[in-house]
């Protein structure tokens, strides 16, 4: 099959300087692939290569099989539209009109908007639920309608390929999903390929197909999220610890940065509640600071249970699909009694597990530190409001509430 792009040694030179150094990659039709990397990594300047906005060195790239340098500017613009981070828009200028600019490439020196044309634009309208703005003056738009507009514009232009810089800059966390989804949608309905720099790294494993890490304008890293995003990938191009987690709803990668002074204390002995995943990158991490580390009740099987297995940890387990039984619980109780720290992890609740949080409410009253992480609300809590019952007692008892796994460390490790 013909790739979308191809993407052969390319180097791109300001100056005597590298910006981009030697990259190759190819990008299916149909993809969504993520740039990644800290600034100055050369992510911008490798869209902009691809756009035709900047010259390239030294390589090659080619669109749907032809070379990019041979193609004329008018035919690029039939192929490929970029969204740009931000652009000012014609003062005066109605929503429709600038969404109208997109059929430029697709009309001779002295053609008219055609039927198709009106619909093309309509469409794009549509798409990106601003048909309801189309009279509107662009001066009057909020920073997310902005962006909605221009990726109306470069949709009525009826590109093959998507090209998308920093498209959620200065949005709200709202206003960054809202885009992405429109962004999916459209790929999804009108085949694109879709190649963005992004520079939220949660935002990019939650809708890309393969992300590209760079750094100093090389490729670190190609592939899948899941395979691109972890702990020594990140830290080695950002220069920053994180911890992976596994995203509850969509099961794709989720990076969670450290503070610079929250690095656990070694030979802590903490013991954490988990499961269904939500515990797996803690474990990893607090084990490979060298901390005493125990967990449970786990069921045998889940994903905390093999991960606390794999690391050599002592674990209070339960068989498959089985509620917490006495014996389950009292051994956890034992691990729990001997612990300085005790974390529970942001899983979900239901009748089967809850006696976890009892073993958290136990030790709280005990005196002993307990750290609650994220919020006990209706997607955690699958047992009528007794979960949350459990989590108020605990607080009362002095656990200390924390919204992410970084901050409990912050909190109570000495």
């Amino acid at each position: 099959m013909t790739a979308a792009l191809e993407i052969n040694g390319v180097t791109v030179r300001f100056n005597a300087a590298a910006a981009v150094s030697d990259v190759s990659m190819r990008v299916a039709p149909g993809e969504w692939l993520a740039l990644i990397g800290p600034n100055g990594a050369g992510k911008t300047s490798l869209l902009h290569a691809i756009a035709s906005a900047l010259e390239v060195s030294e390589g090659s790239i080619n669109v749907e099989g032809d070379a990019l340098r041979s193609l004329p500017s008018r035919e690029r613009a039939r192929r490929m539209a970029v969204v740009p981070q931000e652009q000012a828009l014609p003062a005066g200028w109605t929503v429709g009109q600038v969404v109208a600019q997109g059929r430029a490439p697709h009309l001779g020196t002295w053609r008219r908007e055609g039927p198709a044309d009106r619909e093309a634009v309509s469409a794009a309208l549509r798409s990106t639920a601003t048909d309801a703005l189309a009279l509107r003056a662009v001066e009057s738009l909020s920073g997310g309608e902005r962006q909605r507009v221009l990726l109306a514009r470069a949709l009525a232009q009826a590109p093959h390929i998507l090209l998308l810089d920093e498209p959620t800059a200065f949005l709200d966390l709202q206003f960054q999903w809202e885009m992405l989804e429109l962004v999916e949608e459209a790929r999804r309905e009108r085949g694109l390929t879709v190649v963005s720099v992004l520079h939220d790294l949660n935002l990019a494993a939650a809708f890309a197909d393969r992300v590209a890490l760079l750094k100093g304008g090389r490729v670190l890293a190609l592939g899948a999220p899941a395979d691109v995003m972890t702990e020594e990938a990140i830290e080695a191009g950002y220069g920053r610890r994180v911890t992976v987690g596994v995203h509850p709803a969509t099961g794709r990668p989720t990076v969670l940065s450290w503070p610079s002074d929250a690095a656990p204390n070694a030979r802590a002995r903490i013991h954490v509640i988990g499961g269904g995943g939500s515990a797996a990158a803690i474990l990893r991490r607090l084990a490979s600071d060298g901390n005493q580390v125990t967990t449970g009740v786990l069921n045998v099987g889940d994903t905390d249970w093999e991960t606390a297995r794999a690391l050599g940890l002592s674990v209070a387990d339960e068989a498959p699909f089985s509620a917490i039984s006495s014996a389950a619980f009292q051994r956890a109780e034992r691990l729990i009694r001997k612990a300085a720290v005790v974390l529970v992890a942001p899983t979900a609740v239901g009748p089967g597990n809850m006696d976890n949080l009892r073993l958290a409410v136990e030790a709280a009253q005990r005196g002993q530190r307990v750290l609650l992480t994220g919020e006990m609300g209706p997607n955690r809590d699958f047992t009528g409001g007794g979960a949350a019952r459990l989590w108020d007692a605990a607080v009362a008892a002095g656990a200390v509430e924390a919204n992410d796994l970084a901050s409990a460390i912050q909190l109570l490790l000495p």
